[in-house]
């Protein structure tokens, strides 16, 4: 028995792509974790429950203040239900281009929700063009209204929130004695990465990124639009990505990123969404220039919330 929804985020399982490696004729195998077992529907619910509970442990959030964050909504539904059962006001800064299905999901657990207009104007299409707007807005409104920002991009507690994910996943594989070669991750934050890395000392590390927002290929900032939510924001130098421990930088298009999830889902019937398809991308790749090798992704959340981008 669960004491409240929080006691289920985390411990979800692995699951090994044997149609797909057939499918694509391949050979070697690609592991994916499924984080739409969280109750908020995706990984973000890992970092959400870990930044409030630490926070309120050491003082830095007090009862009943204000949780404020910039959020493409995964983030933001995961602190949504977590300030539901702490008893804090949420407020979830977001781009008028994400789908609708976050919104409404925020909206429906209670978040007041402040859309601020997408620079592309483009629905459906996400770019970093307005991420500074939102952080900007963000920090003026936690300012005058005496609220906490949880500030994911910068907060060292998504790692560490993270690591927990890495920790399951490495217990699930030496217990098998399953050696993972590659860790493919379309980056966000870079929180799953870093911690990833932390954990994983014998891995390869691989950074999928959207092909016309690569800025870490380009080494530069580029707001080029796609049809990825909540990552592939064009930014350069993101605080929790160490360079040297990338192996390999992967480029992905939206054509192959909507192909490669249509085959996941006919494939293996996962439901899965725009990111893992990237994630699975990468892997895909990989496994051509590494034939027999082990691949592990993470399916970062639930093709329900993209229903009305398809």
């Amino acid at each position: 028995m669960k004491n409240n929804i929080l006691d289920t985020i985390g411990n979800t399982p692995i699951v090994c792509l044997n149609k797909i490696v057939k499918k694509y004729k391949l050979t070697g195998n690609i592991y994916m974790k499924l984080e739409f077992y969280n109750p908020g529907l995706s990984k973000k619910d890992r970092i959400a429950k870990y930044i409030i509970e630490k926070s309120r442990e050491n003082g830095e959030l007090k009862d009943n203040q204000e949780v404020v964050e910039v959020t493409s909504g995964n983030t933001g539904i995961g602190l949504a239900i977590v300030c539901t059962i702490y008893e804090h006001p949420f407020t979830a800064f977001i781009s008028s281009s994400v789908s609708r299905e976050r919104i409404i999901l925020l909206k429906k657990l209670g978040a007041k929700v402040i859309v601020i207009d997408s620079e592309e104007n483009c629905y459906g299409n996400f770019s970093g063009k307005n991420f500074d707007k939102l952080m900007d807005q963000a920090k003026t409104y936690c300012k005058n209204n005496n609220a906490f920002f949880v500030n994911q991009f910068n907060n060292i507690d998504n790692i560490k929130a993270q690591e927990i994910f890495a920790k399951e996943a490495k217990d699930e594989f030496d217990k098998e004695n399953i050696k993972i070669d590659f860790y493919a991750d379309f980056i966000g934050t870079g929180g799953t990465l870093a911690a990833m890395i932390n954990i994983f000392p014998d891995t390869k590390f691989v950074l999928i990124e959207p092909e016309n927002a690569a800025a870490y290929k380009e080494k530069k900032d580029i707001s080029g639009a796609h049809i990825i939510q909540g990552g592939g924001y064009g930014k350069y130098d993101l605080k929790f990505i160490d360079e040297k421990k990338i192996a390999q930088i992967i480029t992905v298009k939206n054509k192959d990123i909507v192909d490669v999830l249509d085959d996941l889902i006919t494939a293996e019937g996962i439901l899965a969404s725009f990111s893992t398809a990237a994630n699975l991308y990468g892997a895909i790749t990989l496994l051509k220039e590494n034939p027999g090798s082990n691949i592990f992704i993470t399916c970062c959340d639930s093709f329900l919330k993209y229903l009305s981008n398809v």
